[in-house]
């Protein structure tokens, strides 16, 4: 494969003006600036397509693990391990969610010590218990100016949340919970 570099602008510019005199070899020397240009975002249209379905590729992977798991324990445990080590992110938790009793209750997470003690989260309060209230998808880039957010000490380099709704149908089952660094 060989992989197409165009020249720079500026190279195609310059040889453009200097050509002046010569109406073609300009019209020739803006054509490659424009075909450069297009290669140039197709080259960078291909490397996100690839990144694209790279994490498809992940989500099945993922997907297909989980599927194959009957016991809930399991399914919690290696669901939130998957996803940690899949893409990288520094917390991932699963909590089951009881809108009649408002109650969220914590099933899973990749931190050994949160595993161990568990985690309480009251209903409608944190970025959580909000997502687990509402049914919405909540993203906090910056918890530190996030007015949901509630630290928690075994978690201290937690820098952005994402909580998203677990939903059958139109009832909200529990909430996924991603953190990042």
């Amino acid at each position: 494969l060989v992989e197409l570099t165009p020249l720079p602008a500026s190279v195609l510019i310059a040889a453009a003006f200097h050509s002046a005199s010569e109406p073609i070899l300009a019209l020739t020397v803006l054509a490659l600036l424009g075909i450069g240009f297009v290669l140039r975002q197709l080259m960078v249209s291909l490397g996100e397509e690839r990144r694209l379905v790279s994490r498809l590729m992940a989500i099945a992977e993922v997907s297909r693990k989980v599927a194959a798991i009957l016991d809930l324990t399991t399914l919690f445990a290696d669901t939130v391990r998957l996803i940690k080590d899949t893409f990288g992110y520094y917390h991932v938790s699963i909590f089951t969610a009881d809108a009649n009793r408002q109650q969220v209750t914590f099933q899973a997470s990749s931190s050994p010590t949160i595993q161990k003690r568990g985690l309480l989260v009251p209903w409608g309060q944190g970025i959580i218990g909000h997502t687990a209230r509402t049914g919405t998808t909540l993203l906090a880039n910056d918890v530190l100016h996030d007015e949901h957010f509630l630290p928690d000490s075994a978690l201290e380099e937690t820098r952005a949340e994402l909580a998203v709704p677990l939903k059958v149908e139109q009832r909200i089952v529990g909430v996924l919970d991603v953190q990042s660094e």
